[in-house]
């Protein structure tokens, strides 16, 4: 029982690591898209 419990904190972290490169990733182009508009 407790190796199962360990698994699945690990997966929920993975998931949790995962969405927030997600997030990181949505801003940078964000930010990437309004300093190309600002070059312009």
């Amino acid at each position: 029982m407790g190796k199962n419990h360990f698994k699945k904190a690990i997966l929920s972290l993975e998931f949790r690591i995962a969405e927030h490169k997600e997030k990181i990733r949505l801003e940078l182009d964000n930010d990437f898209r309004y300093s190309g508009l600002i070059n312009h």
